[in-house]
């Protein structure tokens, strides 16, 4: 009888890794490698495998969810900052932050697509992450739009950590706070909102507590605090001041007491 083959030892499966692109080239492959160190996560090689990889490419990154071959660009481009800023006025987030070169401070940024929207609209935002991997993908998100001219210098400043706390600190304060705290998706979301919630749920767990955040951030604004929730879900907080709705969710405005 010929020998039995030997048994293929089990694939190593990851949380979260990261991974040079298929056709990556050595500067590629070195620039994962030190994407992996900065971030402290494991990178990719032979006999393994992740539930979800981060994956460099020319400056900017994707996530790739190798069990459904979702994948998520994220880069902010000079396209679409001109395509955006031709209908900026009609977006119902920039009419609930309210008018003016006002600073806010969108206190659940993520992968910073609200932040720099807002920025692309005149606002000066301070972006605030409490995930140190997501922090530091946004960085360099946030870098690369700059160096492409997608963004203008200092109209988003990244500050890493958590939101609660950060908000405290902030001199001055801001005039508006905003939060996008993570709901369930609906099923008439458009395809890549719904990708880019699943992934990112993915890569960060669990959001903080909302409720906890919404009365840091009201004690924080001066002027409004801004909470986004699905078009027919509740307010998270009782009686907003006033609501601004888009196809899909909807922006409750909470005047403050130094509003009024």
């Amino acid at each position: 009888m010929p020998p039995k083959a030997a048994a293929r030892a089990p694939a190593v499966v990851f949380p979260i890794a990261v991974a040079a692109g298929r056709d990556a080239g050595p500067a590629e492959r070195r620039t994962a490698s030190d994407l992996a160190a900065r971030l402290r996560l494991p990178l990719l090689g032979e006999g393994a495998t992740a539930n979800l990889l981060i994956i460099p490419e020319n400056g900017y990154f994707s996530l790739l969810e190798p069990a459904t071959r979702t994948r998520l660009a994220v880069d902010y481009t000079p396209e679409e900052r001109r395509r955006y800023r031709a209908s900026a006025g009609r977006d119902p987030l920039v009419r609930a932050v309210g008018a003016g070169p006002r600073r806010v401070v969108d206190a659940t940024a993520g992968l910073g697509r609200d932040a720099v929207h807002l920025a692309w609209a005149g606002r000066r935002i301070v972006a605030i992450e409490r995930d140190p991997v997501v922090a530091t993908l946004l960085e360099g998100v946030l870098g690369r739009a700059v160096r492409s001219g997608a963004l203008e210098p200092g109209t988003v400043e990244l500050v890493p950590g958590d939101a609660a706390v950060v908000l405290c600190s902030l001199r001055p304060r801001p005039e508006v706070v905003y939060l996008d705290p993570m709901f369930p998706m609906k099923r008439r979301s458009s395809s890549a909102a719904r990708k880019e919630m699943r992934l990112l749920r993915l890569l960060v767990g669990a959001g903080p507590d909302a409720h906890e955040l919404f009365e840091a951030a009201r004690e924080t604004a001066t002027e409004r605090v801004v909470v986004k929730r699905p078009d027919d879900a509740p307010p998270l907080v009782p009686h907003p001041t006033m609501s601004y709705s888009g196809k899909l969710v909807r922006y409750d405005v909470y005047r403050t007491a130094r509003a009024s």
